[in-house]
C-alpha cells in the first residue's frame, strides 16, 4: 500500500511504513541516525516573521526533519512546557512578543537542557552571547542543515 500508515478502528498500527529521502550527501541520514532508531529528529523552529519560517520549516522537512512551528517565544515555551520533545531548537533573536529570542533561549537552557539552541542573529556570532551557536539570518537553507548536524554530532551531545 501507498499510505505511510494504516490503522484499525481501535487506533492500534497494524502496519507503519517508513520512506527515507536523502537529502544533500552525508547530511541529515546522520542526524536521524543520532536522534535514535527509526526517530527523525525533531526541531522546534520559533520565528515570528511567515515567510522565513515556512521557508526553513519546508527545507528542513525535506531533509526528514519533524519541525515543530511556533510564532512567539511564549508559544514555544508553551509547546515544550506541555511535554513536546524537540532534540534542537531555531530561534530568532529579535522575536515579537513578550519573551526575545535570547530570553527563550536562556528558559530553554534552564529548563529543558537537553534541547540544543540556535539563535538566528542580524550579524554572525552576535554579541555577548558565547554560549548560544549563532547563525547569520536572512537563513540559508544549506546553512541551518549544516548547523543543526553540528549541534546534533555526537562530539556535541552531552
Amino acid at each position: 500500500m501507498n499510505s505511510a500508515r494504516n490503522f484499525i478502528p481501535c487506533g492500534r498500527v497494524v502496519r507503519a511504513k517508513v520512506r527515507l529521502r536523502r537529502c544533500t550527501a552525508g547530511t541529515m541520514g546522520e542526524i536521524i541516525y543520532l536522534a535514535g532508531r527509526n526517530q527523525h529528529p525533531t526541531i522546534l523552529l520559533v520565528e515570528s516573521e511567515t515567510l522565513p519560517r515556512v521557508e526553513i520549516a519546508a527545507a528542513l522537512r525535506k531533509c526528514d526533519c519533524v519541525v515543530v512551528e511556533a510564532v512567539s517565544g511564549e508559544e514555544a515555551l508553551t509547546l515544550l512546557r506541555a511535554g513536546r520533545m524537540a532534540h534542537a531548537m531555531l530561534t530568532a533573536l529579535d522575536l515579537d512578543g513578550a519573551v526575545s529570542g535570547l530570553a527563550l533561549a536562556e528558559a530553554v537552557q534552564l529548563e529543558f537542557p537537553s534541547v540544543k539552541l540556535l539563535l538566528g542573529a542580524n550579524r554572525k556570532g552576535g554579541r555577548g552571547r558565547p554560549r548560544f551557536t549563532t547563525i547569520k539570518r536572512p537563513y540559508e537553507p544549506a546553512a541551518v542543515e549544516a548547523a543543526i548536524r553540528a549541534l546534533l554530532s555526537p562530539a556535541q551531545r552531552d
